[in-house]
């Protein structure tokens, strides 16, 4: 919040943050970073074309209908009183789901998946404007900020902003079709190519496949490694990380590059390359590593890069033995297309729990 050398402020006693530790999806916008806890994270989706809303405040640009569901995307600079940017078909949103109700936040970029303890994150100081215009409720929709290398992430306070989009006293539905305006008034600079695009999306993710299963639907973090694009589940997911320092373990199998220290926490580091039948991984390189766990086991596997957060529903996955370009073995489960790519499913929680990665027949990672 911007404030005039003459407003009149107090400070709120700060407290010291607790209940901030997880894993963290980073995204960018407009040039700030934002942390959103991923426990909340459905999907990210490339920018549809959205039909603006009567009535609702004017961060929330629009709503879609996400396959039979109401979505409002709300714009992150306009929720905190800055101007904002025209929109382009190389937006996306980041779609959170919150006990059932949903809400995408307008995002130029996915970072990556990381994970923050509440040492991580120091507490902002809240200040407030003497006659403000807006009650202070709206103002405070970020719980503090994380220190990730070089780049301060605002950790946003999700309980806030649902409730600014879905408020207790009004539901989004309510008269939903007589206040919804006429399509086309979404991003009026754009193209009549990027318009077709918009509306092109719009439309895909309107479809409510007959056969979905919406039990087994899950969120899937794209990776890569080397030329190949693999999907992996989710929920085993910790976060995601990169370091130059890796310190060797001797007398151990190739696909153990070593150990790294993530934050006080000893990780091994394993590349599953050789597995998978990939290249190996340029040892000279700037590591990247996928953190998973999968009950007691937590290890840091060697990638190049997070590609995307996409949903995955079984009307989309195809067995991998037919799925022709994907790789195949008792660890893949199965795989999709992807951007006109095909990526390769890998169950990492299978690959933890086999057994495989035991060194000697005696320490397992």
């Amino acid at each position: 919040m911007t404030m005039s050398t003459a407003a009149q402020k107090s400070v709120v006693p700060e407290t010291p943050l607790q209940d901030c530790a997880g894993a963290y999806l980073v995204f960018e916008f407009t040039g700030k970073r934002y942390g959103v806890n991923a426990a909340m994270l459905k999907e990210s989706i490339r920018l549809p074309e959205l039909t603006p809303v009567d009535d609702e405040p004017d961060y929330i640009v629009g709503v879609l209908n996400l396959r039979g569901r109401i979505l409002p995307v709300m714009d992150l600079n306009l929720r905190m009183g800055r101007r904002t940017k025209p929109y382009t078909i190389h937006h996306c949103v980041v779609v959170l789901n919150n006990q059932g109700r949903l809400l995408g936040l307008m995002a130029n970029d996915l970072v990556k998946l990381t994970d923050y303890q509440d040492s991580d994150v120091d507490p902002l100081q809240h200040f407030e404007e003497k006659d403000t215009p807006m009650p202070r409720r709206l103002l405070h929709c970020v719980r503090g900020v994380a220190k990730d290398s070089d780049e301060l992430v605002a950790v946003l306070d999700t309980d806030i902003l649902f409730s600014s989009a879905w408020p207790e006293d009004k539901d989004i539905n309510d008269d939903l079709p007589g206040r919804l305006t006429e399509p086309g008034n979404f991003c009026p600079e754009a193209s009549d190519a990027d318009r077709a695009i918009f509306l092109d999306r719009r439309q895909r993710l309107m479809q409510l496949p007959e056969a979905m299963d919406t039990s087994e639907s899950a969120s899937m973090a794209v990776i890569r490694m080397g030329q190949a694009f693999l999907g992996i589940d989710l929920s085993i997911v910790r976060g995601f990380a990169g370091t130059r320092k890796i310190t060797p373990v001797p007398c151990c199998p190739a696909y153990i590059l070593g150990n790294i220290n993530l934050r006080g926490e000893v990780l091994t580091v394993v590349d599953l390359r050789g597995f998978l039948q990939l290249p190996p991984a340029d040892p000279s390189a700037y590591l990247q590593v996928l953190v998973a766990r999968s009950g007691n086991i937590t290890v840091a596997v060697s990638i190049d890069e997070i590609q995307d957060v996409i949903r995955l529903g079984n009307e989309t996955t195809a067995q991998a033995p037919v799925a022709g370009g994907a790789l195949t073995g008792d660890f893949v489960k199965g795989a999709v297309i992807y951007k006109k790519k095909m990526i390769s499913i890998i169950d990492l929680n299978h690959i933890l729990t086999s057994g495989m990665l035991v060194v000697n027949q005696e320490k397992t990672i």
